[in-house]
Parts: structure tokens; C-alpha cells; sequence
């Protein structure tokens, strides 16, 4: 293969990433000033991911407080988690915590589920 062959194979591959990404409404932030405040929600949700120790989560006393979206009228809920636990999900000792996040990064939030 050539070298214009496979710039023509990388082009066609592009175009159809950029294709599966329109398609499915995923966003990825561009460089630059565009993607600071993506990368600081990402450092901000990774601060909460581990807001508590296993023995804290085997503590059902013990609130954590979290947030879901709700597809029925498409909005983030306040949620407390006892007993479940979400997986790459943030969770807050305080609902002003979990309150502060989501009014500061629900735009980021909302695009990371695909959501507008």
C-alpha cells in the first residue's frame, strides 16, 4: 500500500468516527480553551470517586450523596446512596457538596451521558 492509499484508508476512518460520533451524540471536548472545563470536571469528579473508605460503604447509617439522570423528564435528580454503589460515579459526604458539583458541571455532566 502506498503512501496515498493509506492517507485516503486514515481519511475514510476519520470520516467515519466523526459519522459514529454525530450519530450517537457523543461529545469530545476540542484543545485548547475548550477542553479546560472538561479536564477540570474530570479532576473534580475523580476527587469524589473515592469520597469513602470500604468500611464507610459498609456503613447503611452512613449517607452518600449522589445524583442520577432521570429519562423520564430528562434531568439530573439528587439521589443518597445506603447500600448501592455505581461505578465511576461521584459521591459526596454533604448534599451542599453534591449540590455545588452539579450546578458548576451539569453542562459537562450532561454531555458525558450524551444528553444535549
Amino acid at each position: 500500500m502506498n503512501i496515498q492509499e493509506r492517507i485516503n484508508n486514515i481519511e475514510k476512518e476519520l470520516e467515519d468516527i466523526k459519522k459514529e460520533i454525530k450519530e450517537n451524540k457523543k461529545w469530545i471536548p476540542k484543545y485548547g480553551e475548550e477542553a479546560k472545563p472538561y479536564l477540570e470536571y474530570l479532576k473534580e469528579k475523580e476527587k469524589y470517586m473515592n469520597t469513602f473508605t470500604q468500611e464507610e460503604w459498609s456503613d447503611y447509617r452512613l449517607d452518600k450523596y449522589s445524583f442520577l439522570y432521570n429519562t423520564y423528564n430528562s434531568k439530573l435528580v439528587e439521589s443518597v446512596a445506603f447500600c448501592y454503589r455505581y461505578l465511576n460515579h461521584p459521591y459526596f459526604r454533604t448534599e451542599k457538596e453534591r449540590d455545588d458539583f452539579i450546578k458548576k458541571y451539569e453542562k459537562q455532566i450532561l454531555h458525558e451521558l450524551g444528553k444535549k
